[in-house]
């Protein structure tokens, strides 16, 4: 909004309303140009308001232990210091990436200076530690990171709204258009076998896992394996009983869940992480939200 443009008063039924250039709403203050300089100043007063009592009560000689501490400001301060952040905040990690180029840069640095307050504080550290040191031993993870994650659980959470929700329609609207930034799987979904092939024989660099799972002789199993380059394939495989008890649906979604097995138990794996399956219905079980056979392992 033009900040020079006059605004003269309003007058409703003899009741003069004077234009203001911000405006509390459900406890976020909103400026004339969203732009959040007012609810980011509030947020890292209101946080540094916080972790001063917490200095107080954390005294290394006669405070409250380390654990209590570190609870404390995981329940109370950081949740009153973050509150609505993914209104405020623009992420400052793209497109999969830890290199640090857009979004609110200088309110990652003034929050991340109040939680660097905050961990020498818990320990009881001199006031020259480094930030990252007294983050790493008192477990607090870094703000940008943290904001992050708050922010995707928020996007989760509309995402995940049933279809009688008012925000439905405009969720389902906005997911039709063409995603630039902060695309998921479901977004690399190829349109035909023949492109899928394509896709895949194009794959230079990078960690491939793939998994199947099917139904032979009654009995239905699933497996996986995980390449990486210069490391042993790594291979997982698991029964799950006979097909009068089990459907392939089911493991599919076991072979998905031994792929994440086999992620996260790689060590240094080499990015990106290429993941293969050749069932979409199970690729996207995450938007079914009703009851059907199966979908417990997606709960």
């Amino acid at each position: 909004m033009d900040k020079t443009k006059n605004r003269p008063p309003m007058v409703i039924r003899g009741t003069t309303i004077k234009p203001t250039d911000s405006h509390r709403f459900l406890g976020v203050l909103l400026d004339e140009g969203l732009r959040w300089h007012k609810q980011v100043t509030y947020a890292v007063r209101r946080g540094t308001a916080y972790v001063l009592q917490l200095r107080r009560i954390s005294l290394s000689s006669n405070g409250i232990p380390l654990t209590l501490s570190r609870q404390l400001y995981m329940t109370v301060a950081l949740p009153k210091k973050l509150y609505a952040v993914n209104l405020w905040f623009r992420p400052i990690y793209t497109r999969n990436s830890d290199d640090v180029n857009r979004g609110s840069l200088g309110t990652s640095k003034r929050l991340g200076r109040v939680q660097r307050f905050t961990a020498l504080a818990i320990m009881g550290a001199l006031s020259t530690t480094a930030g990252d040191a007294a983050e790493a031993h008192t477990k607090l993870i870094p703000i940008a990171q943290r904001i992050q994650i708050l922010c995707h659980r928020a996007a989760l959470r509309l995402a995940a709204h049933p279809s009688n929700h008012p925000l439905h329609p405009l969720i389902r609207r906005a997911a039709k258009r063409y995603v630039k930034h902060h695309r998921s799987s479901l977004h690399h979904l190829s349109p035909s076998k023949e492109d899928s092939i394509h896709e895949h024989n194009n794959i230079t660099t990078g960690t491939q896992v793939y998994t199947d799972g099917s139904g032979t002789d009654g009995k239905i199993g699933a497996s996986a394996v995980l390449y990486a380059p210069g490391h042993n394939p790594r291979t997982l495989c698991y029964h799950l009983g006979t097909d009068r008890e089990h459907t392939v649906y089911e493991v599919e979604v076991v072979g998905m869940t031994m792929v994440a097995h086999l992620i996260l138990t790689e060590r240094d794996p080499e990015l990106p992480i290429n993941i293969f399956v050749n069932n979409q219905a199970a690729i996207k079980s995450g938007d079914v939200f009703t009851t059907k056979s199966g979908h417990y392992l997606i709960d």
